[in-house]
């Protein structure tokens, strides 16, 4: 393969070194944006927050809160979302990490039927405040969650 790669590509003169590029950054808008689709009959709700970076000092600690909130079952979010009215057909979360210099995207999310996308929307927004103002127990970072 070696000697066919040389025949076809050998008389080729090499070009200049690519030299890697960072592209700019800036801070992603906030907004709500929304794509409607009349012949579907369910929602996917998709709220993202800046994440972090790999290097932040509080990554470890934010990998524990991410498997407190991100790793929670269906069961487990319709226990928290159905009060709300929310019934979620699928939920979940992440915090998201990048490099060094640029930080990932973390978000919350989850499918829901098309009648319910409001009520699932103050649902996430009320999961995360609760979880903000109500850290998770030591049990529920030692064990399997229970948050309600």
């Amino acid at each position: 393969m070696k000697k066919k790669i040389e025949t076809v590509f050998g008389a080729w003169a090499r070009g200049p070194e690519a030299k890697p590029q960072t592209p700019p950054y800036s801070e992603p808008k906030p907004g709500l944006y929304l794509v409607e689709k009349a012949d579907v009959n369910q929602s996917n709700i998709r709220m993202g927050y800046l994440g972090m970076r790999i290097n932040d000092p509080d990554y470890f600690a934010a990998q524990v809160m991410n498997e407190v909130l991100g790793a929670a079952s269906p069961a487990d979010c319709s226990a928290t979302c159905a009060p709300r009215r929310a019934w979620p057909t699928a939920c979940f979360g992440g915090i998201g990490r990048r490099l060094p210099k640029r930080p990932g995207c973390s978000q919350v999310g989850m499918g829901t039927k098309s009648e319910t996308t409001l009520a699932g929307i103050a649902a996430l927004r009320e999961e995360v405040e609760a979880l903000k103002k109500n850290p998770p127990t030591e049990a529920e970072v030692s064990g399997p969650r229970t948050r309600s």
